[in-house]
């Protein structure tokens, strides 16, 4: 079990004088820092935060989030739930239109899904509908792709069937994943017909990503801002200052350790609201000693000190983490982890028991390779995740 950490807040900075510019009539382009450049703008690639964040601006799944994070209809104008809540039954919204002008329909949507669970699309978040009918035998390959799930019963109403009932399927609606995909879009994600209040308009890599509002949406009347600029920024200390210089409006790469120090020195700025994820560190199990050994895991994942990681090498409101799904979501309980009860001293005494057992110790030392992205936050993660499996453990 890897070592997790569950961030509950995410933290923004804003120039309120960036919005002036509505209140007096003028065209108004804001300026966003992004973190590093998106890994996939196609809705079955897509993982990072960056990526995800852009393509909510460019396209709308049947529900939305409304500017206070509850949903609220987006493609759909409304739903029925069925069946003990094992059904839905979407009305999409008749004046959703792709950006090239042609209606958003049922097929749309139906397209995507499938497209989703195939084996051959491999696409980095298709668990997520792994509730809706026959999606988990799809992924694995023992049933066709047109047994999913989802069904287009007139060209303006979408059906979805899981296979139980699942609080929580709406919000997942709102996730990329579940985005429709117009018949030009299944390849070329830049130049794809979208669906949302933004459209692309220029992409300099590694330099600046702008949006133009998309005339066509069907709220196109309630966007503000004519454009949006969002500039790929690998460093958040980087984007910070430029945030501090003007140069940004908007930043939600907040430097670690630097939570505290902007909370008192740009407290109108700052802005915290709840956000539901959890962060791990996935382990190799092809590796021969992590694939075979669950001790070895155990071991790796209690030596790790998620108050540490969480209050001080972090400092922005995050929580250990002691379950895959975190706490705050609708209508779930998750299951806790038994050493969450645990002291961090009785967590790592057990994490040496367990790794002496695995076979490890002095005359048998272990090494180990722990990868991370380019982001200066998750470098800072990996280093004092290193430091405390060689203090508790003695791996290098």
């Amino acid at each position: 079990m890897p070592p997790r950490l569950s961030k509950r807040l995410t933290c923004w900075l804003i120039a309120a004088l960036a919005f002036a510019a509505v209140e007096n009539g003028m065209a108004l382009t804001i300026s966003r820092g992004l973190g590093p450049e998106p890994d996939s703008l196609h809705i079955h690639q897509a993982q990072g935060l960056a990526a995800i964040n852009l393509l909510r601006d460019l396209r709308e799944g049947l529900v939305t989030f409304d500017a206070a994070g509850e949903l609220v209809p987006g493609g759909a104008v409304s739903w029925e739930r069925l069946d003990g809540g094992r059904r839905y039954r979407f009305h999409l919204n008749p004046r959703a239109r792709w950006s090239n002008g042609e209606p958003v329909t049922a097929e749309d949507y139906v397209r995507a899904w499938r497209r989703a669970v195939s084996p051959q699309t491999t696409a980095a978040t298709a668990g997520l509908l792994k509730e809706v009918v026959n999606a988990v035998g799809i992924l694995e390959g023992r049933q066709p792709v047109e047994s999913l799930g989802i069904e287009a019963v007139a060209s303006d109403r979408v059906e979805i069937r899981l296979r139980r009932p699942a609080p929580w399927v709406l919000e997942i609606l709102a996730h990329p994943v579940a985005f429709p995909l117009h018949p030009d879009g299944l390849d070329d994600a830049r130049d794809a017909p979208v669906n949302g209040p933004y459209r692309i308009f220029d992409w300099t890599p590694r330099s600046r990503i702008r949006l133009e509002r998309n005339p066509e949406y069907h709220a196109a009347s309630s966007v503000r801002a004519e454009q949006v600029d969002y500039f790929p920024i690998e460093d958040p200390a980087s984007e910070l200052a430029r945030y501090r210089a003007g140069e940004l409006h908007v930043t939600e790469t907040i430097p670690a350790g630097r939570f505290q120090w902007l909370s008192e020195n740009l407290p109108d700025d700052l802005r915290v609201h709840p956000y539901l994820g959890t962060f791990w560190l996935g382990l190799n199990l092809r590796h021969p000693e992590l694939g075979d050994s669950v001790d070895l895991r155990r071991a790796l994942a209690l030596a790790v000190n998620r108050d540490i990681l969480t209050r001080t090498v972090l400092g922005a409101g995050e929580l250990p983490a002691w379950s895959i799904v975190p706490p705050g979501m609708t209508g779930y309980a998750p299951a806790v982890m038994a050493e969450s009860g645990m002291s961090q001293e009785q967590r790592e005494t057990l994490a040496m028991t367990l790794f002496a057992r695995a076979g490890y110790g002095r005359d048998r030392p272990l090494r180990l390779e722990l990868r991370y992205n380019t982001s200066s936050i998750h470098r800072r993660m990996a280093v004092a995740v290193a430091a405390m499996w060689k203090q508790v453990l003695g791996i290098n």
